[in-house]
């Protein structure tokens, strides 16, 4: 039988992977990787479409300099995520950049047992026409607060065609209310950009949603999902059965509206 766990060091290079896939179809994007570390730009005056993932690697402190760099001479704010075992060397190259802490962001994974899809009146499916991309775009940015416009061009016709990388959209009543995007390493999943109507939320919706995606990805051989938990979603995962294996420590240059200091 597969093995249902992974050691942080994979799941630490799953998410600078994840990160620069989700970015590269925005046509001002830049992405730069080095072993244990990830620069994913998608160009966006946005933190929360602008990343930098560090974990283990020779000299992180190096790593953060020469992304900053990059970030400041595009005058770019960004969401910088710092794998447990770099946190403490890092945070005083990161206090030396002038960026701000912004707490702590649970890691989270599940073995995928368990989650079975509950009958109901939602409707879940993977997105494959431009009309549905830019319904989901549209619930993304409703749901965190961030531009339309900025989230549409980060996540632009050619994301559909991304390796590895797929968006859902759930509907009720036939009208787009819950997406989440996806991304495939083997036997991997990881969990990104999960996002309800604010109409909708606290009805279920989510977790009918996060239920019907891993059960459609256990189908295809999936057997470990991953995601970084927000204060808002971690209740929520929490009751699904993640469980935290680490905590990400968070810097941001700019503002976010996803993590707070």
């Amino acid at each position: 039988m597969a093995s249902r766990t992974i050691d942080t060091a994979s799941l630490g290079r799953f998410i600078g992977e994840s990160a620069a896939a989700i970015v590269r179809a925005a046509p001002a994007h830049e992405v730069r990787q080095s072993p244990g570390a990830t620069l994913a730009l998608s160009g966006e005056p946005v933190a929360d479409l602008n990343y930098i993932t560090l974990a283990a690697s020779p000299d992180p402190g190096a790593r953060l300099r020469e992304f900053a760099a990059i970030i400041h001479a595009r005058r770019l704010p960004v969401l910088v995520l710092l794998s447990a075992d770099v946190a403490d060397v890092v945070a005083p190259v990161a206090q030396e950049l002038n960026l701000t802490h912004a707490g702590g962001m649970p890691l989270m994974t599940h073995d995928g047992h368990g989650v079975t899809d509950a009958p109901g009146a939602i409707a879940v499916g993977r997105v494959v026409s431009v009309a549905d991309l830019m319904a989901a775009q549209s619930i993304i940015a409703q749901a965190n607060a961030l531009p339309e416009d900025a989230v549409q061009r980060t996540l632009g016709p050619g994301f559909l065609d991304a390796p590895g990388v797929d968006v859902f959209l759930a509907r009720q009543a036939d009208r787009p209310i819950s997406t989440v995007i996806t991304t495939r390493h083997g036997a991997t999943v990881g969990i990104w950009c999960m996002a309800t109507l604010p109409e909708s939320q606290r009805a279920g919706t989510g977790r009918a949603l996060l239920t019907q995606v891993m059960t459609q990805h256990r189908a295809s051989g999936a057997h470990l999902f991953y995601l970084g938990a927000t204060e808002a979603g971690y209740p929520l995962y929490e009751r699904m059965g993640f469980r935290t294996i680490e905590t990400l420590t968070i810097w941001v240059a700019g503002h976010s509206t996803q993590v707070h200091g």
